[in-house]
């Protein structure tokens, strides 16, 4: 270890000088550097750990840690990337660790994919007959709308207010649904529950509005008398700010028929 005599600034620069072998001393203005005053060799130990700067296949200075058997506990290159058994890429955070880091993409990913996820809960209950088309009231869970048809895709506006289950206020998904549909009463078939998805609504809504259905729960044949069925499906509708979701029913035989659900939606935003 040797301290040159510079100027001031010089020395502050180059406070500290490693000869190579006391093989010359550089002349870079650097913290530390080894004797040819091109690459820097620094090197520590304590109690078999490795620290060392070397060099790269291209010739670029990185910092390598290494453990006293060798392995690369973590690697900087001058362009900073970083690699090594410290550094965990793992989009769904398997290994749960509380002593290694993680990616800026795996931290990412796990973020888009679980924290950003919601969920609502959708239970009913009501008289129904068959083939008409009933909407979910969302204030009143013992009543429907009856919309007097099948149709899926044109509704009257007695149904947006009885029926607007969640209303977008950003890009968001359905990703999907699932739970218990069945019914009190005998002798009723084939239930079905529809997803139907409007345009973007942020005005006064007079006469009809459109719809389309982006999905399905259905429990086909004979419902049992007070059974409950476990339906779920995966969905994953896009939805932009304004468009309203709704949740109807249409059941396949019965008159007068008392049927009920809970059911799980999940939710995902996208923005």
């Amino acid at each position: 270890m040797s301290l040159t005599n510079k100027s001031p600034a010089e020395t502050y620069r180059d406070i500290l000088y490693v000869a190579n072998n006391n093989v010359g001393m550089s002349t870079s203005f650097k913290a530390i550097n080894s004797g040819n005053g091109q690459s820097s060799a620094l090197q520590l130990c304590d109690d078999g750990v490795l620290a060392q700067p070397i060099n790269d296949d291209s010739g670029t200075s990185i910092l390598q840690v290494n453990n006293s058997a060798g392995t690369k506990l973590l690697g900087v290159s001058n362009a900073g990337n970083i690699q090594g058994s410290a550094i965990l890429d793992e989009d769904a955070m398997g290994s749960d660790s509380n002593t290694k880091l993680a990616t800026q993409q795996s931290i990412k990913a796990y973020i888009d994919t679980y924290a950003r996820r919601f969920y609502m809960n959708c239970s009913f209950y009501g008289r129904m007959s068959a083939s008409n088309l009933y909407i979910v009231a969302t204030g009143d869970t013992s009543q429907w709308h009856d919309t007097g048809g099948t149709s899926l895709t044109s509704l009257d506006g007695e149904a947006l207010l009885h029926g607007s289950f969640f209303q977008a206020n950003r890009n968001t998904t359905l990703v999907g649904a699932h739970g218990f549909i069945g019914t009190t009463t005998a002798s009723a078939e084939d239930l079905t529950i529809y997803f139907l998805l409007s345009s973007a609504y942020t005005s006064d809504q007079t006469g009809s509005f459109t719809t389309a259905s982006v999905g399905t729960l259905a429990q086909a044949g004979a419902l049992g008398q007070n059974d409950a069925y476990y339906v779920s499906a995966s969905i994953n509708q896009a939805m932009t700010a304004g468009q309203v979701l709704l949740v109807g029913a249409i059941l396949g035989t019965g008159s007068n028929k008392y049927v009920s659900g809970s059911l799980t939606l999940e939710f995902k935003t996208t923005d």
